[in-house]
């Protein structure tokens, strides 16, 4: 990026008004370019950061001499996540001269970019649209309902016609590995998409008893309240009945259940089973369903534009990996599979970010291939 073009992400940070993405990219490039001389003015609390993280991570190497390291952790503020990333590579290639250093230099140069803002809309009538090719403004009219997207991009369903809006009229939108996307349904509701995602929903949800959608993969809800009519998730064998409430819910077919999080109000799972703001259900392959306290951050991370792991299995890590940067997981040894691990990292940092703050436990290399992560001792 060109100073003019920081010094504008810096005005929009300091306004207040960076996306998670824009302040991810000032904060990664801010990482890699603060000791070098140049004239523009950091924000102060990047500053702090930076000073904070180097202490991070020199109480993170001294941990090396410890048996069996397997975690690595940081402040709970995740906006000093990215930062930290910068600073550890920076320690790290300049600390450890090895074998090991050199493999991950030349990684870099076959670097893996994160996701974007993008997914495919298909209408009911079968037509396919886009949204990264997609102009904003109107994309569409279809029985009194007028699809829109926004320059955040945002898609935004509008229902100019009451009386004409088709509820029987079915349009789904849906992300690829390394896409995610935001929707405003025709109630209100604001859906967001993780990667390798879906929605079906209806054109419009006039003259319906409930509000009802179907998801597969990830996604994060704020339901508009309307007291007259419940809105519907359903995920597989999983059914979420909400009035007006913010939950997030992930049903990945590869996960080992559906995890319903609950952030504000209420949701029944399955007709009888009420969740409590701060619980998680687990809805088990065998029909069974665990509930448990959890730090709901970490289930929304995703959208805030970070991954946030909190003793998390390598296994479950990579899997998030492997749909938002769009690549194969190879591992050299199924036991790298268990190891335990915890932290913040930036979504929109390159993957050799990541893998190198994950190899500072010493417990794991990775090895960059193309679109593939290879994972060995």
């Amino acid at each position: 990026m060109t100073d003019k073009d920081v010094q504008r992400l810096i005005d929009k940070y300091l306004a207040g008004n960076a996306s998670p993405e824009e302040t991810g990219m000032l904060e990664s490039w801010y990482t890699q370019n603060a000791h070098q001389n140049t004239e523009l003015d950091y924000p102060q609390d990047l500053l702090a950061k930076k000073e904070k993280g180097l202490h991070e991570i020199l109480a993170l190497e001294q941990l090396h001499s410890e048996p069996r390291v397997k975690h690595w952790k940081w402040p709970r503020i995740a906006a000093a996540a990215a930062i930290v990333i910068g600073l550890s590579t920076f320690l790290y290639l300049n600390i450890r001269k090895s074998g090991q250093t050199d493999q991950l230099i030349a990684a870099q140069v076959k670097d893996i970019a994160p996701g974007k803002n993008t997914a495919t809309l298909t209408l009911a009538n079968g037509k396919k649209i886009l949204l990264s090719n997609a102009v904003n403004g109107e994309l569409a009219k279809e029985s009194g309902v007028v699809i829109t997207k926004t320059a955040e991009g945002q898609l935004i369903y509008e229902i100019r016609d009451q009386q004409a809006g088709s509820s029987t009229e079915m349009n789904t939108l849906s992300t690829a590995n390394g896409e995610q996307y935001r929707l405003l349904l025709p109630d209100g509701t604001s859906v967001w998409l993780n990667a390798a995602s879906s929605l079906k929903f209806p054109s419009s949800f006039s003259g319906l008893a409930q509000r009802r959608v179907e998801l597969t993969g990830e996604g994060y809800f704020e339901v508009k309240k309307d007291q007259s009519h419940t809105f519907v998730v359903s995920s597989g064998a999983q059914e979420i009945e909400v009035l007006g409430t913010h939950f997030n819910v992930n049903a990945y077919a590869d996960e080992h259940s559906i995890k319903t999080t609950l952030l504000e109000g209420s949701v029944k799972i399955n007709k009888h089973t009420v969740l409590k703001p701060g619980e998680q259900s687990s809805y088990l392959e065998s029909g069974s369903l665990l509930l448990k306290q959890v730090d709901v951050e970490e289930a929304i991370s995703w959208k805030e534009g970070y991954f946030r792991f909190d003793k998390k299995d390598l296994r479950s890590i990579m899997r998030n990996i492997s749909r938002w940067y769009d690549v194969e997981i190879v591992y050299k040894d199924p036991r790298l599979e268990k190891l335990s691990f915890s932290g913040t990292v930036s979504r929109y940092s390159n993957v050799s970010k990541i893998l190198e703050i994950l190899e500072l436990s010493k417990e794991v290399r990775f090895i960059l291939e193309e679109r593939r992560i290879i994972v060995t001792k």
